[in-house]
């Protein structure tokens, strides 16, 4: 009994030792990998700086409170929008280009 014993545990030993030298090995190799390693060059984009021309008002509700609050003029402390479910039946409407959309005005949204 106590021979089963002890090959019992010397070959748990040595699985546990073999397992674990193993892993040793591993862990080594990706330690000298990582003390090798170079990452890639950043890459880096350019683009042609040029002069444009912007409009000297924007009409966006966001916009016309900071102007009205600038100017100390009423702004409400909340601006709701109309919600809208788009759908299969109305979706034409708002299925053209951002730049040809209509901004609502301020009084249609501030009540």
């Amino acid at each position: 009994m106590a021979k089963r014993m002890f090959v019992m545990l010397t070959v748990t030993l040595l699985l546990v030792g073999g397992l674990g030298f193993v892993k040793f090995k591993q862990i080594q190799t990706a330690i000298a990998q990582g003390a090798a390693f170079q990452p890639p060059p950043e890459a880096v984009t350019t683009i042609v700086a040029a002069q444009e021309q912007w409009p000297s008002t924007i009409n966006a509700i966001g916009t016309m409170a900071a102007v009205r609050a600038l100017r100390k003029m009423p702004v409400p402390k909340e601006v709701v929008f109309p919600a809208v479910v788009i759908d299969s039946t109305n979706y034409k409407t708002y299925d053209i280009p951002d730049a040809q959309r209509s901004c609502p005005k301020w009084e249609s949204i501030v009540k």
